[in-house]
């Protein structure tokens, strides 16, 4: 230790006039403060940011000529014997040239960086980003030291090693890049760049050590201790690569259940449900499912995008959007750009053990919706007001039409209805037939007025619901007349949804009413102020929340008459999702999700 020591001591009293040109970079901004233009604030301004430019500057030239220099230049200049006819080792060479350029590199960070102490606060939010730029300025530092003296011995060897230096160091960054793509396109963000900064220290940490190694079997032979170091490097770098690997497999090899903090969609039917979240105890890792909250089967669907599909109707298929390209989406977020990416339409059956299948159809950017039948067959896809319909086995489009801010319901794979809003206030039901590929209006209205329209759970039956200056609140349309359905006297205020046989069922403050046309069937007491009805989840049950006592819902039979279940204390979060008091998400029938 005392000959390292002693080492050091002799490199820093040779390299002493480099304190001298830190302390004159200092003061050279100090110029600033007598140039007569603009206010003493200013001034400073300028003063500070001249001072940090410096500041950067000097520190990264000097780590990298301090590296270069370390042991490269004697041993190319053949004076490195004058070490080694001393008693002293390999290993204490290169520690003692170690400490001598850390401890220069430190005082000299030290003198550049002391008048951005006083400045850099005044213009940043908090102390807490100048101790962050300042470790981040000395780890780089330390990294391009060890950087330089790495390819200071590379290049000063001039041997057919270098070569072998070259390839090596383009496949392991391949190989890593590769490594960080998994994480990147879960939005592990965090993690990659733990994974870098990891990377960073442990290759400091393979120089350090292999620096004492050169020196101690290279000894003054500078092609030896090129290769010497060579091996070290890459056989150490292979196997914190097998490291890096093993780390992403096991952050990347979740299921549903290591979810937390999930963001979940429900299926109009059945038991799937689409969940998305963080996953436990892996930073900022995401992953995303299909999960079957009765079985507890679950499909994997990638998180490269925001989820922006759609069940089909009866719960037991889906469709969605990927990135064509996720590597090319990668690159245009690093470099911000607002191009459109092409996207693939995927669609996957519902059940236990299913594969997606990459349907071919590419999109060029994203949609506004999107709905698939039941067997896969069809996929309507609406972007830009487009609506187009495509056959999932051959990729061809069956149709396209205009339809603007729309929505659709295939009745059977080559039958799909279409409700459609218009800038001009237009709105429409319209119908279209794939095999003759014509398109009938069903109904039509010309109203500026806050109307929404909906189709029923039967298909025939449409929905015309006006909020506000409607003289008749609800209407009902049979589509295949045209004609409106004799119906319940409603006010803007109620709830009204059509089951799948065509009975209307209406809620106001405390009871949920049954007909059959305008004939009443039966009125249900219930206990709720303001009740809000969801879509009919199975056949004659109904889910009624109330808006107003916060945290009451009711699963209401209509056939039997009767509320089957009350359930208090829970918040929806979602379409049929809730969160109960203990924070667990539930479904609609109380069904824990996770």
């Amino acid at each position: 230790m005392q000959k390292a020591l002693a080492i050091a001591r002799r490199e820093i009293e040779e390299r002493s006039f480099v304190f001298i040109t830190a302390v004159v970079l200092t003061l050279a901004p100090l110029l600033a403060l007598i140039v007569p233009r603009g206010t003493m604030h200013d001034r400073l301004s300028a003063f500070g940011v001249l001072s940090l430019i410096l500041a950067v500057g000097f520190t990264g030239g000097l780590a990298i000529t301090l590296g270069v220099s370390l042991v490269g230049r004697e041993l190319t200049e053949k004076r490195m014997s004058f070490f080694f006819s001393r008693p002293v080792t390999g290993a204490q060479i290169w520690f003692g040239k170690l400490t001598a350029a850390i401890a220069i590199l430190m005082v000299c960070i030290a003198i550049v960086f002391l008048p951005s102490t006083f400045f850099y606060p005044a213009v940043s939010s908090s102390w807490v980003a100048f101790p962050f730029l300042i470790s981040t300025i000395i780890a780089g530092s330390l990294f391009l030291l060890l950087m330089g003296h790495t390819l200071s011995t590379i290049f000063r060897a001039r041997s057919a090693w270098i070569a072998l230096d070259f390839c090596a160091a383009v496949a392991f960054k391949i190989a890593l890049v590769a490594a960080l793509v998994p994480l990147l396109l879960h939005r592990a963000v965090g993690d990659a760049m733990l994974v870098l900064t990891i990377v960073a220290l442990l290759f400091m940490s393979i120089i350090a050590i292999g620096g004492a190694r050169q020196l101690s079997r290279g000894r003054i032979d500078v092609r030896r201790n090129h290769r010497e170091l060579s091996k070290v490097l890459w056989i150490s770098l292979a196997v914190v690569l097998i490291l890096v690997y093993a780390a992403v497999l096991w952050v990347t090899a979740i299921g549903p259940r290591d979810l937390k903090q999930v963001w979940p969609r429900s299926a109009p039917a059945g038991s799937w449900t689409y969940i998305e979240g963080w996953a436990k105890n892996r930073g900022d890792f995401t992953g995303s499912f299909f999960y079957d909250v009765a079985t507890g089967a679950s499909i994997r669907v990638p998180m490269q995008h925001v989820w922006a599909g759609q069940f089909d109707r009866n719960g037991t298929a889906a469709v969605w959007l990927e990135p064509a390209n996720p590597i090319g989406l990668l690159i245009d977020q690093a470099f911000s750009t607002r191009r459109p990416q092409p996207m693939e339409l995927v669609v996957s059956r519902l059940e236990a053990n299913a594969t997606p299948k990459h349907t071919g159809i590419i999109l060029n950017g994203g949609a506004s919706f999107t709905e698939v039948t039941s067997d896969l067959s069809r996929v309507a896809v609406i972007a830009g007001g487009i609506l187009t319909v495509y056959d999932v086995n051959t990729r061809a489009s069956l149709a396209s039409l205009q339809v603007g801010d729309a929505y659709t319901r295939f009745i059977s794979p080559n039958t799909i209805r279409i409700v459609a809003f218009t800038d001009d206030h237009m709105k429409r039901a319209q119908e279209l037939d794939l095999r003759s590929r014509k398109v009938k209006t069903l109904f039509a209205m010309n109203d500026a007025r806050f109307t929404m329209l909906r189709l029923g759970s039967d298909d025939r039956t449409l929905i015309v619901h006006t909020w506000r200056d409607g003289s008749v609140p609800y209407r009902f349309i049979d589509l295949s007349t045209g004609r409106d359905l004799p119906a319940p006297s409603l006010t803007a205020e109620s709830s009204a949804i059509v089951l799948h046989d065509g009975r209307i069922v209406t809620a106001q403050p405390g009871h949920v009413s049954v007909y059959s046309g305008a004939v009443l069937q039966r009125d249900i007491a219930i206990d709720a102020s303001s009740p809000r009805l969801q879509e009919e989840r199975e056949p004659g049950k109904i889910l009624v929340w109330d808006t107003k006592l916060r945290g009451r819902s009711l699963l209401v039979d209509v056939d039997r008459g009767a509320v089957v279940t009350t359930a208090k204390g829970i918040v929806p979060v979602g379409p049929s999702i809730f969160r109960d008091e203990q924070g667990t998400l539930i479904t609609w029938d109380g069904k824990p999700i996770l």
